[in-house]
């Protein structure tokens, strides 16, 4: 099952404390790159009035068409990493810095700032997320 989700709703997904399984970065034949997060929601976030797409236990987000993925992780953990966060960053300097070389997506893009226990950051500028489960 799919989920796409409007850029607001990602916001509000209940999945603060997701422990993080799989982080992977694709790029398809056409030359377009996804990012994908396979997570386990943990009970504490689970809000049974938000349909959240499960398989064996696990959600994918994927962020589809992404214009830019940078990154900052902490590979120390002693735990599994997990979510504290997906913020839409709406004054952003990675679209603005990215128009002023000339690159202009078709459609409208956004920035969201993905952030883990751990301390690690992932900005990602994209034209789609989905849940599928």
């Amino acid at each position: 099952m799919q989920l796409n989700l409007s850029r607001e709703q990602i916001e509000f997904l209940p999945i603060h404390d997701a422990e993080l399984h799989n982080l992977s970065i694709i790029q398809t034949v056409a030359g377009n790159y996804i990012l994908l997060l396979d997570v386990e929601i943990t009970d504490d976030s689970y809000d049974p009035g938000y349909p959240i797409p499960k398989k064996n236990g696990l959600t994918r987000i994927i962020f589809k068409n992404c214009w830019g993925i940078m990154n900052d992780l902490k590979c120390h953990c002693v735990d599994r990493d997990t979510i504290q966060g997906i913020d839409m960053i709406k004054d952003s300097n990675l679209i603005s810095e990215m128009e002023s070389k000339g690159i202009k997506p078709p459609i409208p893009v956004y920035h969201y700032r993905i952030s883990l226990n751990s301390g690690s950051q992932i900005d990602v500028v994209l034209e789609e997320i989905i849940l599928e489960g």
